[in-house]
């Protein structure tokens, strides 16, 4: 076991590369309320929310609970903070969309035509308005409904919001001949257009407690690209699928780690495949799990590191690290303690045999 402790710190990633099993996520099938299910958000403690045969649902300690409707066809549940607190939207009796919350195990209609996207956990959601003039970006809070307007554009939404109240979402500028979507943050009463990735368009999906954004934008060859936004700057996070392959960020936990999904080239085939960006890798997480179905769209991360994914089979998934900590951590110090742990494994089993 010296030669372990001895073993110069840079060799550990590349030896534990080629050792280090393929498996490091657990896979849980959330279930169905009868038909296909899609989970679209996740709060801290590992609650899901989304939307399965047509109702939005709650996924806590292993059960799937149904939420019912504002007594029309269908609903779907997009954010729940730590309170179990969950936003969404409702088709009514009388035919509209209303936004919801479900709070205290009622589903409560807000009265007014939209969508919840995203709770933080002072209970201050941002959503969706749909409004005679078109779309435009909510906060609600205290009961209150406040519309954002459209930030000098035609159109807005607001599609995540973090602990300080910063939002992040997409505004719409429309010309004679063209429209453009730009990424952008709201920050006491201030909008900042985020840019792009050299092409015209972008949209934020998410953003953290240290408002870094998550989100797609176009690229100057044409293509679309997951971005992360951080300090000023907007970086590219590529593409899994070979040099032609799309990918866009739907979520992004306080680690700065992101999860979307990527349309390209896999064994041959053009497929939507989940990815993880972590440690500043972006990695295929059909490579990080054994599932019998492929993992093509990954929805939400929270600060333990457990993603939400849908998969080919229409199934959703609820993955967790193996040896979850509390709060996620880096991605390039967990894989060398892993791989330390790995190495100190093999040795000692090789010693244990020719004992």
């Amino acid at each position: 076991m010296r030669f372990v402790h001895n073993l110069p710190f840079l060799l550990v990633p590349v030896f534990a590369s080629a050792l280090w099993p393929a498996t490091i996520y657990t896979a849980i099938d959330l279930g169905t309320l009868g038909g296909s299910t899609t989970a679209l958000g996740m709060n801290g403690l590992g609650q899901v929310v989304g939307y399965s045969a047509g109702h939005a649902f709650l996924y806590s300690n292993g059960v799937m609970k149904d939420l019912g409707t504002l007594g029309g066809i269908s609903s779907q549940a997009y954010g729940i903070n730590d309170a179990g607190i969950i936003g969404g939207n409702s088709f009514t009796a009388q035919g509209y969309v209303n936004a919801f919350l479900y709070t205290s195990g009622a589903l409560g209609n807000l009265g007014f035509s939209g969508s919840i996207n995203s709770i933080n956990n002072s209970g201050t959601a941002v959503g969706t308005l749909n409004g005679p003039a078109g779309f435009s970006a909510f906060q609600y809070s205290g009961g209150v409904m406040t519309d954002l307007g459209t930030f000098g554009g035609t159109d807005s939404t607001a599609n995540g919001i973090n602990s300080t109240g910063q939002i992040a979402g997409r505004l719409t500028l429309r010309g004679p001949n063209v429209t453009v979507f730009q990424a952008y943050i709201y920050s006491g009463g201030t909008v900042t257009e985020l840019g792009t990735l050299g092409g015209r368009s972008s949209d934020a999906r998410a953003i953290n407690d240290s408002g870094q954004v998550a989100g797609s934008s176009d690229t100057a060859n044409g293509s679309q690209h997951a971005f992360l936004y951080s300090q000023g700057v907007m970086k590219d996070l590529g593409a899994i699928g070979g040099s032609g392959g799309l990918s866009y960020a739907s979520a992004i936990n306080n680690a700065g780690q992101v999860v979307g999904y990527d349309l390209g080239i896999f064994n041959g085939s053009t497929d939507y495949h989940a990815f993880l960006y972590s440690g500043g890798v972006m990695t295929d997480l059909n490579s990080l799990v054994a599932l019998n179905a492929v993992l093509q769209f990954a929805n939400g991360i929270n600060d333990r590191g457990q993603i939400i994914a849908q998969a080919s089979n229409s199934h959703a998934y609820l993955l967790t690290p193996l040896a979850a900590a509390t709060t996620a951590t880096p991605e390039p110090a967990t894989s060398v303690v892993s791989a330390v742990g790995l190495i100190g494994m093999i040795f000692s089993r090789k010693r244990r045999q020719s004992e």
